[in-house]
């Protein structure tokens, strides 16, 4: 029985996975550039999917259709936060900036969660597309189209992350101020420029998993 239902737990599994690898990305870009640990990551991915909740019964707007406005609106976003609520911590030592980026980020998470629940309630909510439900048989195994497109959109921003910190040279900014912002400031890089930006794909591929 367990040999028969395996092809599709493990597309259930690799569905799964590229949900929690977006999510986990954008908080190791964080860490990995900053050392600030963002752990409102998850208040992040929450707002995103109410953007896209609201999006869609407001406006109709189908959900993978959503992605590019919560993508730009959460960068944004996350040029705000870091402006306001990490920019000081820049010069701290690592085991400082740690310390106080956790707490700043469990007030940001508490204030964001709070306000959710003031003006949505907890309710349970869902978004229901018109392909909801469907999908593909092949081989016995069923492939929910929703489940298609999502794996489908992590593959496409994981690797358009690559290719950004790769082959761009604000990417390659970012990966010298990783090494050492002290060098990469003198050498000419504005840190406190890719440190923004750090923060703001990392916000934004929140959003994109809360999706």
């Amino acid at each position: 029985m367990i040999l028969e239902n395996l092809p599709q737990i493990l597309f259930y599994g690799i569905y799964l996975g590229s949900l929690y690898s977006l999510s986990a990305l954008g908080l190791a870009l964080i860490f990995g550039v900053m050392n600030i640990l963002f752990v409102a990551q998850g208040t992040m991915i929450m707002l995103g999917a109410y953007i896209c909740f609201w999006l869609f019964h407001l406006f109709r707007v189908d959900p993978f259709l959503s992605v590019p406005l919560v993508l730009v609106f959460f960068f944004l976003f996350g040029v705000l936060v870091y402006r306001f609520f990490f920019s000081t911590m820049i010069k701290q030592e690592v085991e400082d900036k740690i310390k106080n980026s956790m707490l700043v980020a469990f007030g940001l998470a508490l204030l964001f969660e709070n306000l959710v629940i003031l003006g949505w309630t907890p309710n349970h909510r869902t978004v229901e597309p018109f392909y909801q439900g469907s999908g593909l048989n092949i081989l016995r195994v069923r492939l929910p189209y929703v489940g298609l497109g999502s794996i489908l959109l992590a593959i496409v921003s994981i690797y358009a992350l690559h290719l950004f910190m790769k082959k761009t040279y604000l990417g390659k900014a970012i990966r010298a101020t990783t090494q050492n912002w002290e060098s990469a400031m003198l050498m000419g890089i504005n840190v406190h420029y890719t440190y923004a930006v750090s923060m703001a794909i990392g916000t934004a591929l929140a959003a994109v998993a809360g999706v």
